[in-house]
């Protein structure tokens, strides 16, 4: 027995590990948080290797699988029952969304072959991941892009877009309009 075979095997058998230690005690501890225990939930998930940011709201019915691989940015926040798949890493920056039921699965699993194929997921900043969203592995969501409720990504997606559909596409670019300054009406309306 080669010195490669025994190393394998104690990867195998720590990651083994790692994940039943994960799904017996670390994801019980993060959803038996009241719903606006978003730090004690970041908190859980950091112990367990994920780089959550302290002003990150995640509600207590998100799956995480695997956090070690979980990196989520200032003021992002996670919708209930989302589902983060994280057999590869997943990125999610500053300032974005998950909306509920939405689905980031990292792994790809070829119907030609018997292996499965991990990549990691990049939702960059200010970007809005709606509800009910399928994001498949290997995608990028480039900054301030919006995807539509109910759609499926399985191709990066350009920046400032708005995006929809079956295999999401863009239909339109997300602009950002500045407030108009309004003059006070006389009489003192409040």
């Amino acid at each position: 027995m080669g010195r490669d075979s025994v190393t394998d095997t104690h990867e195998i058998h720590a990651g083994l590990l790692r994940r039943l230690f994960w799904s017996w005690c670390g994801m019980p501890a993060f959803r038996c948080t009241f719903h606006n225990w978003y730090r004690a939930r970041g908190m859980v998930l950091n112990i367990f290797g994920a780089r959550v940011s302290r002003s990150a709201k995640i509600r207590p019915t998100v799956r995480v699988n695997r956090p070690w691989n979980l990196v989520v940015g200032d003021h992002a926040a996670i919708g209930d029952y989302a589902i983060l798949d994280c057999v590869a890493p997943v990125f999610i920056g500053a300032r974005s969304t998950i909306s509920q039921y939405a689905h980031l699965c990292t792994v790809f699993t070829s119907p030609d072959a018997d292996d499965d194929f991990p990549a990691p997921i990049r939702v960059e900043d200010d970007c809005w991941v709606a509800a009910d969203v399928f994001v498949g592995a290997g995608v990028t969501i480039r900054h301030d892009t919006v995807v539509g409720s109910r759609s499926s990504v399985f191709d990066s997606l350009p920046e400032r877009s708005i995006c929809v559909g079956d295999r999401a596409k863009r239909i339109g670019e997300r602009v950002w309009r500045h407030e108009q300054q309004y003059e006070p009406v006389a009489g003192g309306a409040h």
